[in-house]
């Protein structure tokens, strides 16, 4: 299938391959991306609160002779503090994936000069559907326990892509088709911001 990649560490063929994270020790591909992302964000609101309280407990460290706790606590406020900034821009470049139907292992191949592929290859997503229709697919399609779940959700997808640019297998498995012409504006504002963004990221080694 297109967009299938052999994981090395998984040793198995992974359906709209994004990456292998060593963090959930599985790959994140068509039927788990969608989780991924809420679990970054999760992460991060998670670390955010907890900053809250680490603040808050310095704070009135402030006033106390307890010098080795208040250390105690600044140091873990800069570990906090790291990871919330990483997880925030994991998070919003997965965002910036869902939102122009990219993975990551897609996205970073596009960005890598190479001679052989032509220049203006270099912004698009031979995938794009639309922002909505990739929101759409990005979150609609997760593992559902149950068949009569999965038959209404393979039916309402194929409301939805009734084109000729996606379809759908017997088991519900996405089959894309790559498109000829460029999918989306690459001189929208939205999109040079984002890409600009994301460039600065993976510059500075964050993503």
């Amino acid at each position: 299938l297109v967009r299938s990649r052999h994981c090395r560490l998984c040793k198995r063929c992974v359906r709209t391959y994004d990456h292998h994270c060593p963090w959930i020790n599985n790959c994140v591909a068509e039927n788990n991306r969608s989780l991924f992302l809420l679990y970054l964000y999760s992460e991060d609101i998670t670390i955010f609160f907890f900053l809250k309280h680490v603040v808050k407990s310095m704070y009135y460290l402030v006033f106390c002779d307890n010098g080795y706790l208040f250390s105690c606590l600044l140091v873990l406020f800069l570990v906090l503090v790291f990871f919330f900034i990483i997880i925030f821009c994991l998070a919003i470049y997965h965002t910036y994936l869902c939102v122009i139907n990219e993975t990551t292992y897609e996205n970073i191949r596009k960005n890598v000069p190479i001679q052989l592929e032509a220049p203006n290859k270099i912004n698009e997503s031979s995938f794009f559907l639309s922002c909505t229709e990739s929101v759409l697919i990005y979150f609609c399609y997760f593992p559902v326990p149950f068949l009569f779940l999965r038959k209404i959700r393979l039916r309402l997808l194929s409301l939805f892509f009734n084109d000729n640019n996606i379809t759908f297998g017997k088991t519900g498995e996405i089959i894309w088709k790559k498109k000829n012409k460029p999918p989306y504006n690459v001189g929208n504002f939205f999109f040079i911001i984002v890409e600009a963004f994301v460039k600065f990221l993976r510059n500075k080694h964050l993503i």
